[in-house]
């Protein structure tokens, strides 16, 4: 998740970081928009979008769906709101929790 993460910021922010680079002072705050895009690039690329319409389709709720793709529940509410934007029609129940990656324990 981390990887994905950073190569969002390399793929959209890499203009930031010519001179004394990106300052993630909370690596997932979901307030910052460079941060919400990196989010989005590492829910897009981790998460297919065929698989996350299928269970929503099948009747499988977000946690469930999370689970499934051996997903946090906070990138995938993120893939979800990202595939709305492209044209699909999810019913998200909840707001990502913005600093949901400063509680994954490893």
């Amino acid at each position: 998740m981390v990887c994905a993460h950073e190569l969002g910021h390399d793929v959209f922010h890499r203009d930031l970081a010519k001179d004394d680079g990106i300052q993630e002072f909370v690596l997932f705050n979901m307030i910052n928009h460079t941060e919400y895009e990196a989010n989005a690039y590492a829910a897009h690329v981790l998460l297919d979008d065929v698989r996350v319409y299928s269970l929503a389709r099948e009747g499988y709720d977000v946690v469930q769906m999370a689970r499934t793709m051996g997903s946090n529940v906070n990138l995938m509410l993120i893939k979800m709101q990202e595939m709305n934007k492209l044209g699909y029609d999810f019913r998200i129940p909840f707001d990502a929790d913005s600093t949901f990656f400063k509680k994954i324990h490893q």
